[in-house]
């Protein structure tokens, strides 16, 4: 089948978020998978930054993934009230070329399936009216865009033929808005077992580093300078060190450019990524508690890229673990990060069989079933 994925995540980005994963997975199945990017506007044009690069990229194939972005007249716009909805579809309608044009340029054909996760973007459904259409939930989009969202999110969910959803707590937000219970999966997150396999050499970037190592993978601001001080002070007693991999878009690390022990590696490819984790003894996700609400709902991926690798992993609270229940050690405080420590170094072979096992069981192929399961179900009823 033909499947149509929407992100604003770009292709080309570092970032490998799970959209950008399933469209790999599907395409690797032998299905034409296409990844349509956010829109450009005049704004980026003029400006030259936003999506202005992934505009000059045009379209292209990577990966067996036919991608591919529009530019619009109109820039998309969601805190305009009742207005909103008008300013969204014209964003996706006046574009040029057309979404439908650059869609059809894979020469695919119409999509058949229509897999999106931007509030609004349903609307593609008018442009591809026989598409089974899928919203995935990834976030609790109102923590980010405001509560105005959520009348956005509501025309998605009831438009959507189903949704998905990448954990419990966002499940239980859908369903307190009226959706159905039996519209609504659950995917989960996952992750690729297969970049864990193996004898994997050690970074250049990391042969000096003085272990034992802590390590972050993932967007640096979202991290607690509090927690990440006291992470410094305790692995420095031990002669280790704290690294950090990700973008640091505010320059939050600067006061640890001349650290002796903590060590900022800026972002890695996602295939990099697997070569630090495994030549590292804790995966670390201290979040920021300056802003509970952006958490919501929050299921992140290094929780099982840690895993897979075999780490103890320190965390913050997050509401998933309620029905999750991840081998993990929880912190509350900064109280909490030595005895954390102290229990991750002093077992490891405990706490590898323990993430190990987790890993397993949350593969991105087992994902990768779930949504086949019922897309192939709702494409058959549609016959």
């Amino acid at each position: 089948m033909t499947i149509l994925f929407h992100r604003p995540t770009p292709w080309s980005s570092k970032i490998n978020c799970s959209t950008k994963i399933y469209s790999k997975l599907f395409a690797e199945k032998g299905h034409n998978v296409i990844y349509l990017q956010s829109n450009v506007n005049l704004y980026h044009l003029i400006t030259r930054r936003g999506y202005y690069k992934v505009w000059k990229e045009g379209s292209y194939k990577s990966d067996g993934v036919w991608v591919t972005c529009a530019f619009s007249l109109i820039p998309y716009l969601d805190k305009f009230g009742k207005y909103s909805k008008l300013f969204i579809k014209l964003s996706y309608f006046l574009c040029i070329p057309s979404i439908r044009k650059s869609v059809l340029a894979a020469g695919y054909g119409n999509p058949q399936v229509i897999w999106t996760t931007i509030p609004g973007s349903t609307i593609l459904k008018d442009i591809f009216p026989k598409s089974t259409l899928i919203f995935h939930c990834i976030d609790s989009y109102s923590a980010y865009r405001g509560l105005q969202i959520i009348g956005l999110e509501l025309q998605d969910y009831k438009k959507a033929d189903h949704v998905f959803v990448i954990g419990e707590s966002l499940k239980i937000h859908i369903k307190s808005l009226g959706i159905p219970e039996n519209k609504i999966t659950n995917l989960g997150q996952g992750v690729d077992i297969r970049l864990y396999r193996g004898e994997i050499d050690c970074p250049t970037d990391l042969v000096d580093v003085k272990s034992p190592i802590a390590i972050w993978v993932g967007v640096v601001e979202k991290i607690d300078m509090k927690f990440l001080a006291c992470l410094e002070d305790s692995m420095s007693r031990r002669g280790g060190s704290v690294v950090i991999i990700g973008p640091d878009k505010r320059k939050l690390m600067e006061k640890y450019r001349s650290s002796q022990n903590v060590f900022f590696l800026g972002p890695k490819t996602f295939s990099e990524v697997p070569k630090y984790l495994q030549n590292s003894d804790i995966g670390v996700m201290l979040y920021s508690r300056s802003n509970q609400e952006i958490y919501a709902g929050q299921h992140p991926l290094k929780l099982y890229e840690y895993a897979a690798a075999g780490l103890p992993i320190i965390s913050t609270w997050h509401d998933e673990y309620d029905t999750l229940k991840p081998p993990i050690l929880l912190i509350d405080n900064e109280k909490d990060i030595e005895a954390a420590v102290d229990n991750a170094l002093v077992n490891p072979t405990v706490w590898r069989e323990k993430v190990l096992t987790f890993a397993s069981e949350n593969s991105w192929l087992k994902c990768l079933s779930r949504a086949e399961i019922v897309i192939t179900n709702k494409i058959k009823n549609k016959r």
